[in-house]
């Protein structure tokens, strides 16, 4: 029987791998078909999926009516999708040869900086997480596009049924630490 919305979620909070599973199994065909939608590269619109699950797995928690999700994820893929948008504006260079990327014109020097300090609060959490965890989620989100399940099986001598699931661990306890170091659900802690 399908879990309700409410169970589903209730199941992903308590870290039961199979629910994690079957909420991206659940919702995977909204995230694309939002991500379709703004014509993104496949690489982009990976790394959009990527991150909007990546997202919940760091707010989840927070959500206030479990019946509202569908449309509270419709809401971070568009948003995720205008931020990939305005970070890959490129011009191409006076002599014509490279593409360079440039900030987008509504972004300000303090979102500049706040960018910033929060990459490198992130590659800090990556580094106090370690070993294994931060092998897998370097070989997951660090590399241009998305590299597949079984090209890091083979990488990094994993069973390929054993990546979703040690990747939803991983992305726990780096969300833990990443808000232990000031950063709450992807966004800087307005209070610091």
């Amino acid at each position: 029987m399908p879990d309700d919305a409410r169970t589903l979620i209730d199941r992903c909070l308590h870290g039961e791998a199979d629910a994690w599973r079957r909420f991206v199994e659940k919702y995977t065909r909204l995230v694309w078909s939002i991500v379709r939608q703004h014509r993104l590269d496949e690489a982009d619109a990976e790394d959009v999926h990527q991150a909007v699950f990546a997202i919940a797995v760091s707010r989840l928690h927070r959500l206030r009516d479990a019946e509202q999700i569908a449309g509270w994820l419709a809401t971070t893929t568009r948003r995720e999708c205008w931020r990939v948008m305005r970070r890959r504006r490129a011009v191409v260079s006076a002599g014509g040869e490279s593409m360079t990327e440039v900030p987008a014109s509504d972004a300000t020097p303090e979102d500049a900086r706040v960018s910033i300090e929060e990459r490198q609060i992130v590659r800090e959490g990556l580094e106090e997480l370690g070993g294994r965890c931060q092998e897998l989620l370097e070989a997951l989100f660090s590399a241009p596009g998305e590299p597949s399940y079984p090209q890091i099986s083979a990488r990094l001598g994993m069973p390929v049924g054993s990546i979703g699931p040690t990747r939803a661990r991983c992305l726990r306890r780096l969300s833990e630490i990443l808000e232990r170091r000031g950063i709450h659900g992807g966004g800087r802690d307005s209070s610091s």
